[in-house]
């Protein structure tokens, strides 16, 4: 986010007060701009001369995108997304496995009612589609069947946390068998932050890098022409 926000200033800032420096510059050459430099001060024109129509559409979009994602659909797009992005959506899921299963645990070795932990654990995930899980387990333990059987069907909770927690019920030992669980998510867990950061750092790099020296190269091209012309 801080390299991100870096980015967007840096660009901001050569797009609004040096690149108009400039124009002047290359107006007083009478240079012939290359496309690249001609697109770029088209748009830093637009971007000065038209800041009283692009700023409050910025904020109002900002606002109404604020307001949207707190709606029902709102929440259920930006749920839907945390567990499906490619490099983050796995964080996310074992994030929540980690989180329900830590917090089962502890509410069972202390005597807490299953439904009641249910509920609570709904509460510290805080995620629709895990929310139709522990709704599915619910109805599984009013029923009379294993709880187990709502996490099986869950495309979003790995199979091992299932099956040991199948396990954990038929031998009566499911606190003990759900911190275990809790253990071994909480250290994958770490793996996929650091691997998801791992992926993350040099890809905005990457983009800050193509950013901030596309726009730094499309202000020098003529220059380097104009360097040119009065060598020869």
């Amino acid at each position: 986010m801080i390299m991100g926000v870096t980015a967007i200033l840096v660009t901001s800032l050569i797009m609004t007060f040096v690149l108009p420096r400039f124009a002047k510059i290359y107006e007083m050459r009478s240079t012939s701009l290359p496309l690249p430099t001609k697109m770029l001060m088209g748009l830093s024109n637009g971007l000065t001369s038209s800041w009283m129509y692009w700023v409050p559409a910025v904020v109002v979009l900002t606002i109404g995108t604020l307001i949207w994602i707190k709606t029902l659909d709102g929440r259920k797009r930006i749920d839907w997304m945390k567990l499906n992005l490619p490099i983050l959506g796995p964080m996310f899921r074992q994030l929540y496995t980690t989180r329900a299963s830590r917090t089962l645990s502890t509410l069972l070795g202390a005597g807490v009612g299953i439904l009641d932990a249910i509920g609570i654990c709904r509460e510290v995930t805080n995620n629709i589609p895990f929310d139709r899980m522990w709704t599915d387990m619910e109805v599984y333990i009013r029923n009379g069947q294993p709880m187990s059987d709502a996490v099986f069907e869950s495309p979003y909770v790995p199979q091992y946390v299932a099956s040991m927690m199948a396990s954990g019920e038929k031998s009566g030992r499911l606190p003990e068998v759900m911190d275990k669980v809790a253990n071994f998510a909480d250290e994958e867990l770490e793996v996929r932050v650091k691997t998801a950061s791992s992926m993350i750092e040099p890809l905005m790099i990457l983009i800050m890098g193509s950013v901030v020296g596309g726009v730094a190269i499309a202000m020098l091209l003529p220059i380097f022409s104009m360097s040119k012309v009065i060598t020869n």
